[in-house]
């Protein structure tokens, strides 16, 4: 046989042949549709245990009367047989409670007053009553000044002793609360600083006002005047009620 006739059998064999069979691919499965379940399969939620409450225990029962008679509370009580006395030790044997606090000292707050045990002065304090007293209004006006010292200095010494002055004033006003009037005083600063000669020029307010001032003013001491002179004050106070 030829080289051609071989080639023409292989060609024939080959068309009746065919090509093999593909198997086509199987449906993918969709993600969202779940696999059916069958129901014996389905497990149910437990129930959840009753709550059970704890029991609550009955209040006590109260005392009668006659199971309190011998209580030392009941001496506190409107019984018209319990003394004052009594009543006293019943109060403090509560407040004890029985302890070894009862046989401590019982001292009073000031030194001067008997332990009150029923408390009163503690219980029932006395009313505070409030009274306003009005200052008295004591007015260091312009003084006329000598040489050797300026005005400003005897007005600060005077000020500094101004309380003495405000208490010989408060003194009177005490007994006359319309008092008020001027004093004009004058007085001698020695080279020392010391006070001399001081007197009443003027006065027109009443009681021993202007005696005290003129007393208060002879004790005081001022600064040395200049060059070793003698300086002479006259010095006018008002004294008015506040």
């Amino acid at each position: 046989m030829s080289t051609r006739v071989q080639w023409v059998v292989v060609v024939l064999s080959l068309a009746g042949c065919g090509s093999p069979a593909v198997d086509a691919p199987a449906p993918a499965k969709s993600a969202s549709a779940p696999e059916p379940v069958a129901p014996e399969q389905v497990e149910s939620a437990p129930e959840p245990e009753p709550v059970v409450p704890e029991p609550v225990e009955a209040p006590p029962r109260p005392q009668a009367l006659s199971e309190l008679v011998g209580h030392p509370g009941l001496a506190i009580g409107p019984a018209a047989e319990a003394s004052e006395q009594q009543r006293v030790a019943a109060a403090l044997s509560i407040l004890t409670d029985g302890s070894t606090a009862a046989q401590l000292p019982k001292l009073a707050t000031d030194p001067d007053k008997k332990f009150d045990a029923r408390l009163v002065e503690t219980m029932n304090p006395a009313p505070v009553r409030v009274t306003h007293e009005r200052v008295p209004k004591v007015v260091v006006k312009t003084p006329t000044v000598g040489p050797g010292l300026a005005k400003e200095v005897v007005r600060r010494v005077v000020r500094f002793h101004i309380a003495e002055l405000r208490s010989c004033y408060s003194g009177e006003l005490s007994q006359d609360p319309d008092l008020a009037g001027e004093v004009v005083l004058t007085w001698k600063i020695d080279p020392n600083g010391t006070v001399r000669q001081a007197a009443i020029e003027s006065s027109t307010i009443g009681g021993k006002v202007a005696p005290c001032v003129r007393n208060a003013v002879s004790s005081w001491v001022f600064p040395q005047p200049d060059g070793g002179a003698t300086t002479e004050v006259n010095f006018p106070f008002t004294f008015a009620p506040g």
